[in-house]
């Protein structure tokens, strides 16, 4: 199963927001890091890509299939879309919402074997503690979390994950980022995350996709990106990179001189 997008264009009240958006085919057991400045487009891509979004046919495609001209049941359950709002009935537990989650996989007859099976999942998030607590009650980077266990409880064959570290501390966000990567690679699923931290999208993807204005304006290897020129252009700063002593690949930015005479 593969990914990919071919000329998509999009428009919010005649405003162009995607302007001819061309994605080669991403791999399964892969994960991409969407990144790009805000409003370049990337939660509008993910919106179509899940079929929030009416999109033109030929656009998108799974496995080189149409992904505009599959039902939107079925669609449901080939891709899994994690909004960076969490939404659900604050009457509801975390244990509740995440059985949900399997129910609509599953069917809704609920036994001991679906029971086990949130429990693990709660757990491997590391959120066991919460099952019994109701939504409404958990704190935004908690929420992040139980939306990650949603995800985690179907078995879509496109994971779609806008922003899912923006409200967690340093620990988590390392956390969610290392189960994101062993559950794309286990499941040979093809996973998107949107990252504003190039740190992150670094360290745990294994190719990237820079966007600007509605369109993806490079591609390539965490490497051959970061250190590229057009990043730094994109985002309007100075990009400097180095290695960790133990190999990890590092990207800082700082306002160019031009920027900072404005500032």
């Amino acid at each position: 199963m593969t990914f990919s997008a071919r000329d998509l264009h999009f428009a919010y009240a005649g405003r162009p927001v995607l302007r001819g958006v061309d994605i080669d085919p991403l791999p399964r057991g892969a994960v991409t890091a969407l990144i790009g400045p805000n409003a370049a487009g990337k939660s509008t891509l993910f919106r179509c890509a899940a079929g929030l979004i009416r999109t033109p046919p030929g656009t998108l495609f799974l496995h080189g299939e149409d992904v505009t001209r599959i039902g939107r049941t079925r669609r449901s359950r080939v891709v899994c879309f994690m909004s960076q709002h969490f939404s659900s009935n604050a009457a509801l537990t975390v244990f509740e919402v995440v059985l949900l989650a399997r129910r609509h996989l599953r069917g809704w007859q609920t036994g001991r074997a679906e029971l086990a099976r949130v429990e693990s999942l709660l757990a491997l998030v590391g959120i066991e503690h919460l099952a019994e607590a109701y939504i409404g009650e958990l704190s935004g980077g908690q929420q992040q979390l139980v939306s990650l266990c949603q995800s985690l409880a179907r078995e879509p064959k496109l994971f779609l994950l806008d922003e899912p570290t923006s409200a967690l501390d340093l620990r988590h966000q390392l956390e969610l980022m290392e189960i994101t990567r062993t559950m794309t690679a286990n499941r040979n699923v093809v996973t998107v995350i949107a990252l504003h931290d190039l740190n992150l999208a670094a360290r745990f993807a294994d190719h990237l996709l820079l966007m600007q204005d509605g369109r993806i304006a490079a591609a390539g290897a965490p490497e051959s990106l970061l250190t590229s020129d057009v990043l730094g252009d994109v985002y309007g700063v100075d990009i400097e990179t180095a290695r960790t002593p133990s190999g990890t690949l590092l990207a800082c930015g700082r306002l160019a001189p031009a920027a900072r005479s404005h500032a």
